[in-house]
């Protein structure tokens, strides 16, 4: 495997990333989003083709890193290969004119203090928007995808979660937390809502703390419930976590 050369020597791991890191279940996405960090600050690659969860939590980081970056290059005046970058030199301008006044033809107008002042005042204004974008998507950086869309399976989830709060007295630290139990629910179901809708229910009713596969039944039928018996099933989950709230 040929060495990827880098001229950067570190970068500041910031306690962001780390906490990003310890809400990830799996090794191997932990794993992926630690190289596309990595990769970036030492080489400037953008990840490509990253699983979901490891994608997730790698655009949640996004702007800090690219920020660290952009220090890097300013401070070095180089990429991080090592290669000099070409400065934006300012326009050539007559000693003997009033910087005040226009310039000869082509030329360019040499701004006002007062215009440098507002200019400032812009760029800080913008870092701190930049600053609070950063902080809000650091907590919450796209929302809950849910892996079905009815009606039905956004009631059958908010019972879920109501369950777990007055039955085990737990919740969801973060989105990405709750995101992978839904990707745990939808790998368990095959991508099925109406077995994704009785997996809750199974763990509901039996007082489960997490979701578990469905089994077949021994006759060889698909275990697939009637209408009347999902009816049933709900009414008695419903039943169960509104008594728990009250």
């Amino acid at each position: 495997m040929a060495k990827k050369l880098t001229k950067r020597k570190a970068f500041n791991f910031l306690r962001s990333y780390f906490d990003v890191l310890n809400e990830i279940e799996s090794d191997s996405d932990k794993l992926n989003y630690l190289l596309a960090v990595i990769n970036k600050q030492f080489l400037d690659e953008d990840p490509k083709d990253l699983p979901f969860i490891a994608n997730l939590c790698y655009e949640s980081q996004r702007h800090a890193i690219e920020t660290s970056i952009k220090g890097y290059k300013y401070q070095t005046k180089t990429d991080l290969q090592g290669n000099k970058l070409n400065p934006i030199e300012p326009a050539k301008q007559d000693p003997m004119q009033d910087p005040m006044q226009g310039g000869r033809q082509g030329g360019m107008q040499a701004p006002s203090q007062q215009e440098k002042e507002k200019e400032k005042e812009k760029d800080k204004v913008q870092e701190e928007e930049k600053e609070k974008s950063t902080k809000k998507s650091e907590k919450d950086f796209l929302g809950v995808t849910y892996p079905f869309e009815s009606e039905n399976f956004l009631k059958f989830w908010k019972a879920w979660k109501e369950y777990k709060k007055t039955e085990h007295k737990f919740n969801y630290k973060s989105v990405l937390s709750e995101q992978a139990a839904l990707k745990k629910l939808c790998e368990l179901s095959s991508g099925k809502e109406d077995i994704a809708l009785k997996i809750i229910g199974n763990s509901i009713s039996n007082g489960w703390q997490g979701f578990f596969a469905v089994e077949k039944k021994q006759n060889g039928s698909s275990g697939k419930m009637t209408t009347e018996e999902r009816q049933a099933a709900n009414r008695r989950i419903f039943q169960k976590v509104m008594e728990g709230t009250k």
